[in-house]
């Protein structure tokens, strides 16, 4: 009876684990996780500073980019300018990352809290064994492209307090694979 359940467990541990990263299992708060730790493990490797995940940056720059990216049958960085300077939208960011770990935020002349937005984005039709092979390879891309290795590696620390990140992914029907990181500095008072 022992080596039946072992044999059936065996089974079903090697059928859920083979099936790789499909679109009919395709699980993006997996893979947004998995992107998430992997840049913070890369980052702590090479001693720079580690970021805090973000609600509102996912909300409002990481969801809504790479749900509009997948679904228009292209690949591109969608505008951020307005949402970026929108001061109820940088209110809820800087709200948000006050209510986690404190500081004051430096003001712009223009009454806009200041703070940097970059996006890193990656695109993929190639076959996943995994979420981890997934998103090492997203990270080990950015490593390769000059600017997405820039935003990566980038201080986001500000009077000793992290900066925030947030993730996205979407696997299209076809198996393609998109996924936008949004990375955000926010300055504080020293």
């Amino acid at each position: 009876m022992k080596t039946l359940f072992v044999l059936v467990f065996s089974l079903v541990l090697n059928f859920v684990l083979g099936q790789g990263v499909t679109y009919s299992t395709f699980n993006s708060q997996l893979l947004n996780k998995k992107v998430l730790i992997e840049i913070n493990k890369l980052r702590r490797d090479r001693g720079i500073d580690t970021l805090i995940t973000s609600k509102s940056v996912y909300q409002l720059f990481s969801n809504p980019n790479c749900i509009e990216v997948s679904l228009s049958g292209s690949f591109y960085h969608p505008p951020n300018k307005e949402r970026y300077n929108d001061l109820s939208i940088r209110n809820k960011i800087i709200s948000e990352a006050k209510n986690i770990y404190g500081g004051e935020s430096v003001m712009l002349q223009n009454g806009l809290p200041k703070m940097s937005l970059y996006e890193n984005a990656f695109k993929s039709n190639v076959d996943y064994s995994s979420y981890d092979e997934l998103a090492s390879r997203i990270v080990i891309a950015w490593e390769n492209s000059e600017g997405h290795k820039q935003v990566q590696n980038m201080e986001f620390d500000s009077s000793n307090l992290p900066g925030v990140f947030a993730c996205h992914s979407v696997m299209n029907q076809d198996g393609t694979i998109f996924v936008f990181v949004d990375y955000v500095k926010i300055f504080r008072v020293e």
